[in-house]
């Protein structure tokens, strides 16, 4: 199904991060999905809500979140990309994302930022003055594999959980977004 309003449910379970595992020829590691109460109690208060994730570990953390782009892909007026937020005091990594962003609906100046990849996409959003929200789709429990393992710190086998949801705004569907996080590093304030 073509366009930015095909369903979430339609792709694989690791949406839209499975775009870029395609890309790599490496194979999506095992995943389920869990309900939202199933999740650690951390990572619950991370994940389940409806607000961007840049805020809320800005919050979280107390500190400044800072963007570390992995690989990005433009085709059209969508940029695919993997990401890391990492605390601003320290470098390390706090969440490791896949996301399909949709370029035409954001203004020229989102758009350009997005693009050169130097702020996460909430705070761009923010700073734009999109009002926009995140519609949670689903909650998943996810073994992590070297990749993920290398992106967040951890050890290989380690289970990382996450949601997928859809930010939107007014007009319309702005991405679709895979955030991931390990529950270990959740208690790390980024003193050290």
């Amino acid at each position: 199904m073509a366009g930015a309003e095909r369903q979430l449910a339609e792709h694989h379970d690791l949406y839209p991060l499975s775009e870029l595992y395609r890309g790599t020829g490496l194979p999506c590691p095992w995943c389920r999905r869990v309900p939202p109460d199933d999740l650690p109690e951390e990572c619950r208060l991370l994940l389940v809500h409806m607000r961007g994730m840049t805020t809320t570990l800005a919050r979280r953390y107390r500190q400044r979140i800072d963007l570390r782009v992995i690989r990005q892909a433009q085709s059209g007026d969508t940029l695919t990309r993997c990401i890391t937020l990492r605390l601003s005091s320290n470098g390390r990594p706090v969440l490791l994302a896949g996301a399909r962003i949709w370029l035409r609906r954001l203004s020229a100046s989102a758009q350009k930022a997005v693009v050169a990849g130097q702020e996460p996409f909430g705070a761009i959003l923010v700073a734009d003055r999109v009002a926009h929200r995140c519609q949670p789709q689903e909650y998943l429990e996810v073994v992590a594999d070297s990749f993920i393992a290398t992106e967040l710190g951890l050890e290989r086998g380690e289970r990382v959980y996450a949601r997928r949801s859809a930010v939107m705004a007014t007009s319309g569907v702005l991405a679709e977004v895979l955030e991931l996080m390990a529950e270990r590093s959740m208690g790390i304030l980024g003193d050290g």
